[in-house]
């Protein structure tokens, strides 16, 4: 399913950077947030985790910069 998700990405073109990941706790999940630039959009993926360690969600998202 991750290879699925990740080739329906070329829609945004070449992957040009992946940026710091980040690791968050939040109801009872361990997620890590991954910022990706891409030729055409700027996206982050999060995968969030449960206490097994089995990934309890997936999603990728148009990543919003701040306005000046």
């Amino acid at each position: 399913k991750f290879r699925q998700a990740w080739e329906s990405l070329a829609q945004f073109g070449k992957l040009q950077a992946r940026g710091q990941s980040h690791l968050s706790k939040m109801e009872g999940y361990i997620a890590v947030t991954i910022p990706l630039v891409f030729e055409k959009a700027n996206l982050y993926a999060q995968v969030a985790c449960g206490e097994s360690g089995r990934i309890a969600g997936f999603y990728i998202k148009p990543l919003e910069t701040p306005n000046p």
